[in-house]
C-alpha cells in the first residue's frame, strides 16, 4: 500500500514537468539513434522514467509510421529477393516511382504530432552513480527538441 502511494506521488512529480509540444514526425524519426542511444545508458531513476514515458508514445508513432512506409513501398515498388527470399529491402523501377516514395515519405514525415516532453536539461544527464554522461555530439544534435542547456 505505501509502495503505491509513493509511486503515484513520483508520477504526479514527473507529469507536472512535463510540455506538451507539437511536433513533425521526421523529428522524431531523425532523433531515434539519439534516443535509442540515450535509452541504452543507466541513467537516475527520475530521468529514466521521463524517458520511458517518452519513449513509450513515440514507439506506438514510429510503429505506425513504418507500417505505412512499408505498405507504401509494396504498393508503389517492388520486393527484394535474394536465394528466393524477401530482403525486406524494395526496388522503384522508374524515377517517377521512386519520386512517388519519396513524396508519401515526405507527407508522413510532416505529420504533427503532439508529444509530452520531459523537461531535461544538459546538467541532468548523469549516470546513476552520479558521473557526467559522455554523449557523443552527433546524438545530442539529434535531440536538440529534447535536451535543455
Amino acid at each position: 500500500m505505501r509502495y503505491n502511494k509513493i509511486f503515484n506521488n513520483f508520477k504526479k512529480l514527473i507529469n507536472n514537468n512535463l510540455i506538451k509540444k507539437t511536433m513533425k514526425l521526421k523529428t522524431i524519426i531523425d532523433s531515434m539513434d539519439g534516443l535509442t542511444n540515450l535509452a541504452s545508458v543507466k541513467l537516475p531513476a527520475i530521468l529514466s522514467y521521463k524517458l520511458a514515458l517518452l519513449l513509450k508514445h513515440i514507439d506506438v508513432e514510429v510503429a505506425i509510421y513504418n507500417k505505412v512506409r512499408i505498405e507504401k513501398a509494396k504498393e508503389i515498388g517492388t520486393a527484394e529477393e535474394k536465394d528466393g527470399k524477401p530482403t525486406g529491402n524494395y526496388k522503384f523501377e522508374t524515377p517517377e516511382k521512386v519520386a512517388e516514395f519519396t513524396k508519401v515519405l515526405e507527407e508522413l514525415g510532416d505529420q504533427e504530432i503532439e508529444l509530452k516532453i520531459p523537461n531535461i536539461k544538459i546538467d541532468d544527464l548523469k549516470t546513476e552513480a552520479g558521473k557526467e554522461l559522455v554523449v557523443e555530439p552527433k546524438y545530442l544534435a539529434q535531440l536538440e527538441w529534447l535536451i535543455k542547456e
